[in-house]
C-alpha cells in the first residue's frame, strides 16, 4: 500500500477515535449538567415550599393579593371575587384568582380519582359535608406542570405537599366565578345567611321629625319594623364520569362537567325566581304543566316574581294589554302601578322573553345595546334599556300562557313579561354553589362530581302599599 496512503488512514482512524472519546466527553458532560439541572429544580422548589422563594412584586399574582388585601395565596381561595367590595379590582386580576381556583380543584379531583385521595360526601347540612383527604394533591402531573408554578408564581409557602390546604380550600372554595355570569339572580342583592331559617330586620314605615319645644316632653314615635324569613332550599346536580379515565384525558371532562354543573344551578335559580310557586300539598302551580311535574321541581322550592304579582292583582300587580302587541302606553302604565317603587330608572329592571323584547325593539323609547356605549354592560346580559330602565331578557319568561299571565295547556298563545324594583328583592346564600367528588350510586368503579347549592329568594310582601313588581299579561304574540 502507497505510504501516503496508509498514512491518510491512520490520521482518518485517529479522528474517528478522537471523535468518539469527545463525543463520551460531551455525553458526560450532558448527565451532568442534567443532573446539576435537576438538583437546581429541586432547590428551587425546597425553597419555594420553605417560603424563600420570592415572585415579583409587579407580577399578577403579586398584585392580586394586594387588590384582594390577602397575605397568603390559600386567602385567596376564600376570595368571592363577584362581591360589591371588589368591583374596581381589574377584570384581569379577578381571571388570575378564578384560574387558581378551577386548577386547584382539578388537581384535587386527580387526586382523589388517580392517588388514592378520599371521597367527598355531601350531606343535608354542612355538619354533614366531608371533604375527602387528598394527601398527594401535588404529585399528579398536572399538579406539577400547571399548579405548582402557578404557586410558585404567587410567591407564598406550602408545608408539607398541600394536604393540609384541604379542609381550608373545600370549606371556602365555590364557584364565584359563575356568580358573575348569572342574569337575573346577579341583579338582586345577596344577603349570607349565617343561619338558616334566618330572619332580616327590615323597616315597614318612616317617620318625620317633629318640632321640639323647650319643657315639653317630646312626642314619642317609634319606626315600624318588620323582617324577611330566609329558610335555605337545596339544589342539586350531578354529572357520571365515563368509566374509562386516564390522568392525560381528565381535565377536558372536568371543564365540561363544571360548566354543566353550575349552569344547572344558574338555570334553576332564574326559573325559580320568575316562575316558582311554594308549594304546601294543598296549593296548585299557577302553571298546570309545572304543577303536574315532580315535587323537586326548581319552580316549586320558592314564591316567584310571576306568583307575587298575581297575588297583588288587585292593587295593580297585574297590567292587561288586551290581547295586543307591546305599546308605550301599556308599559307607561305597567310603572306607573309601582308608584313610589317606580321614579327611580336605575332601581328597576324590565325582565322579558324574546317575543316581549323584539315588541319593546318597535316602541319609541327603546334604546338598543348598539347606541348604550360604556352604560351596555350595567347589567349582565343587559341588551338595551327602554325608559331608563334595563331590559333583560330571560328564557324562563314563559311566552305560551293564556290572558289571565299561567299556562292551561289551552291558551298558549300569550305572551307576558315584567317589571320590578330589584331592590326589593333579595337572594338569600346559606351555602353557595360547591363541587364535590364522589363514589356513583348507580353502578361500581364510577364516579360522578356532584354541585350543590343551598339558598333562598325573599321578597317584600306585596300589597296595596307596596307594588314592586308588576306583571304585563295578555300580551298577542
Amino acid at each position: 500500500m502507497d505510504e501516503k496512503v496508509k498514512k491518510a488512514l491512520e490520521d482518518f482512524e485517529t479522528r474517528i477515535k478522537a471523535a468518539e472519546e469527545n463525543n463520551d466527553k460531551l455525553k458526560t458532560q450532558n448527565e451532568e449538567l442534567t443532573g446539576k439541572l435537576k438538583k437546581y429544580e429541586e432547590a428551587g422548589f425546597n425553597s419555594f415550599l420553605s417560603g424563600n422563594y420570592k415572585a415579583s412584586e409587579n407580577s399578577d399574582e403579586k398584585r392580586a393579593m394586594r387588590y384582594f388585601g390577602v397575605g397568603h395565596v390559600k386567602q385567596l381561595l376564600e376570595v368571592n371575587v363577584s362581591e360589591e367590595r371588589y368591583k374596581r379590582v381589574p377584570e384581569e386580576l379577578k381571571h388570575t384568582v378564578i384560574q387558581f381556583k378551577k386548577e386547584f380543584q382539578n388537581a384535587r379531583f386527580i387526586s382523589q380519582l388517580f392517588y388514592d385521595g378520599k371521597m367527598d360526601k355531601i350531606g343535608s347540612t354542612e355538619d354533614l359535608d366531608k371533604f375527602g383527604s387528598c394527601p398527594n394533591i401535588l404529585e399528579s402531573y398536572y399538579a406539577k406542570e400547571i399548579l405548582v408554578p402557578r404557586l410558585k408564581a404567587f410567591g407564598t409557602s406550602v408545608v408539607g405537599g398541600g394536604a393540609e390546604w384541604i379542609p381550608t380550600a373545600i370549606a371556602s372554595t365555590y364557584i364565584p366565578e359563575f356568580q358573575l355570569e348569572r342574569k337575573l339572580v346577579a341583579a338582586f342583592k345577596d344577603i349570607p345567611m349565617p343561619t338558616s331559617p334566618y330572619e332580616l330586620p327590615t323597616t315597614s314605615g318612616l317617620t318625620t321629625a317633629r318640632k321640639g319645644t323647650e319643657g315639653v316632653t317630646a312626642t314619642q314615635s317609634n319606626f315600624n319594623t318588620g323582617k324577611l324569613n330566609f329558610s335555605a332550599k337545596k339544589f342539586l346536580e350531578y354529572y357520571i364520569l365515563p368509566e374509562e379515565l386516564r390522568e392525560d384525558s381528565i381535565i377536558p371532562i372536568l371543564e365540561l362537567a363544571r360548566q354543566e354543573l353550575t349552569e344547572a344551578h344558574e338555570r334553576a335559580f332564574e326559573t325559580s325566581c320568575i316562575n316558582g310557586v311554594e308549594l304546601p300539598l294543598l296549593v296548585n302551580h299557577i302553571d298546570s304543566d309545572t304543577d303536574a311535574g315532580a315535587v323537586d321541581l326548581a319552580e316549586k322550592q320558592w314564591t316567584g316574581l310571576r306568583k307575587k304579582a298575581l297575588d297583588n292583582s288587585a292593587n295593580g300587580g297585574v297590567v292587561g294589554f288586551g290581547n295586543a302587541v307591546v305599546s308605550d302606553a301599556n308599559l307607561a302604565l305597567m310603572r306607573q302601578k309601582l308608584g313610589k317603587f317606580g321614579v327611580d330608572p336605575t332601581n328597576l329592571v324590565w325582565l322579558v322573553g324574546a317575543v316581549g323584547y323584539l315588541q319593546m325593539l318597535n316602541t319609541d323609547k327603546v334604546v338598543t345595546v348598539d347606541k348604550m356605549g360604556p352604560n351596555a354592560t350595567i347589567l349582565t346580559g343587559s341588551l338595551g334599556k327602554y325608559d331608563g330602565i334595563d331590559i333583560l331578557v330571560s328564557g324562563f319568561v314563559r311566552e305560551d300562557l293564556n290572558a289571565t299571565g299561567v299556562y292551561d295547556g289551552v291558551t298558549v298563545d300569550r305572551a307576558g313579561l315584567l317589571l320590578l324594583n330589584k331592590t326589593r328583592f333579595y337572594f338569600g346564600t346559606r351555602r353557595p354553589i360547591r363541587l364535590a367528588l364522589r363514589e356513583a350510586k348507580s353502578a361500581d368503579d364510577r364516579y360522578e362530581i356532584a354541585s350543590y347549592s343551598r339558598t333562598d329568594f325573599v321578597g317584600h310582601a306585596q300589597s296595596a302599599s307596596e307594588v314592586s313588581v308588576s306583571y304585563g299579561v295578555n300580551i298577542a304574540k
